[in-house]
Order: structure tokens, then C-alpha cells, then sequence
């Protein structure tokens, strides 16, 4: 399935193009991973009120499963972006931003990996702000 601002868009299936006009200005979002620990704040561009969520899918690329039965048995399935874990973790108010800081949770993810990052208010899932990247061996040692 595929998302945009939150919620499902079949336009792909359709051959219809992606509506790619930005919105309104949300704020920063910034991510770094330095030796297994990310380190993620968020400036929001107007007041958004607390809890304030970090939301991380860690990701899996290059992926294979060789068919043990039924009408594709036999058969090598290639797979991308296969989430592996995902977890959400409430920010910490950091005078006009929010911050987070702990630990990469990329334990049994295969060589090429990477993450998606999203914020949300409170327990609504629509995203705030996202972004997401690669993440290199260099990263996480």
C-alpha cells in the first residue's frame, strides 16, 4: 500500500501521478546515527502540543525466500523494504523543538538497511514531518 499526508493513495495502481505540491511549512526534522545511537529533533514551525512521537520502521533491503510450497514453489522471491521493527518513542521537550536520543535497533537486519522516521501527535498516526535514509555498517559500529 501507499500512503501520502497519511492517508491511502491508490492512485499508483491507476497510473495516476503523485500529487507532489508541498503543504504548508511543518518544521525540521533531523536524524543522525553515530556508532549504534540515533539522535533525532524535531522544530516544529508552529505550536503542536504534547505527546509528541518519533515513529522508526527499521528496514531490510536485498532480501530472498525461496518458495518451500504451493504455486510458486521452487522459486526465488526477491524482497525491499521489509520492516523488521518498528518502534515509537515519546519526545522530550527541548525549549522550542522535541529530542530523542537511543539506541539503533538493527540487531538481525541484513547488510543493506536503512530506516524511516515520522512524527505524530499524541495517538494520532498521521504524519507530522518524515524522512528516512540508508544506513551504512559505519553507522551502527
Amino acid at each position: 500500500g501507499f500512503l501520502q499526508n497519511g492517508k491511502e493513495w491508490r492512485g499508483w495502481f491507476r497510473s495516476k501521478q503523485l500529487n507532489t505540491m508541498l503543504g504548508k511549512e511543518v518544521g525540521q526534522l533531523i536524524i543522525t546515527i553515530n556508532y549504534g545511537v540515533v539522535n533525532a529533533r524535531f522544530k516544529p514551525a508552529e505550536t503542536i502540543g504534547d505527546p509528541v512521537y518519533l515513529n522508526v520502521a527499521w528496514l531490510g533491503f536485498d532480501l530472498e525466500t525461496e518458495v518451500q510450497a504451493g504455486e510458486n514453489e521452487g522459486r526465488k522471491l526477491k524482497h525491499d523494504f521489509v520492516s523488521y521493527n518498528t518502534n515509537a518513542i515519546k519526545g522530550n521537550p527541548d525549549k522550542d523543538a522535541y529530542a530523542w536520543q537511543f539506541k539503533a535497533n538493527v540487531a538481525g537486519l541484513p547488510m543493506k538497511k536503512g530506516a524511516a522516521f515520522w512524527v505524530t501527535r499524541g495517538k494520532d498516526p498521521t504524519p507530522i514531518q518524515a524522512t528516512g535514509g540508508w544506513i551504512g555498517n559505519s553507522d551502527i559500529n
